[in-house]
């Protein structure tokens, strides 16, 4: 099933604030023909169920990779232990992304936007946990890296890690949904 593409689900209006979108843009929804599946699932997908999917072809900026997920009913995804990083390195591989081909980092959803307390995932607040950074990492280089990425290496750590980033960009995202 997939949406029309003019409906956003689940975004709350404090969202919609944080983010300093005008309600009327965010109702007016993104382009929807794509081959994105549109997830008429569940919230709070752990475990087993979850899954990602990672596009590369449509670079966007951290807030704008978020509403693409939620308008199409997923989020922007969330890391939230070893066998989700497992996980998402075999999608990494499914795409033929995993020694950073095509792209060397993607959105994820963590951030620290307008936060005091450190990162966090957007999908539900909570805390972040679990953690994946690359060496070094996070620096929040010149105060202004508030957003997570995945990143294939940094200096002579070359695995897929996290890394934070300016919220600006624009990169390549994923999404998950069950």
């Amino acid at each position: 099933m997939r949406g029309s593409g003019n409906e956003i689900f689940c975004l709350p209006l404090a969202l919609v604030v944080l983010l300093g979108l005008n309600v009327r843009d965010v109702l007016g929804g993104l382009p929807s023909n794509d081959d994105i599946p549109y997830c008429n699932c569940k919230r709070k997908c752990h475990g087993e169920k979850k899954r990602f999917e990672i596009i590369i072809s449509h670079p966007l900026s951290w807030q704008d990779a978020l509403i693409y997920c939620k308008e199409r009913r997923m989020e922007l995804a969330t890391i939230r232990n070893s066998q989700e990083h497992d996980k998402i390195l075999e999608e990494l591989k499914r795409a033929g992304m995993e020694n950073g081909e095509k792209s060397r980092m993607f959105w994820i959803g963590g951030t620290k936007l307008h936060s005091n307390r450190g990162f966090f995932w957007m999908s539900e607040g909570d805390q972040v946990q679990y953690t994946n950074w690359l060496r070094g990492q996070p620096d929040d280089y010149a105060g202004s890296q508030k957003c997570m990425t995945y990143q294939h290496g940094w200096m002579d750590d070359i695995r897929w890690a996290w890394d934070d980033n300016y919220c600006s960009s624009a990169l390549s995202f994923a999404c998950e949904y069950c």
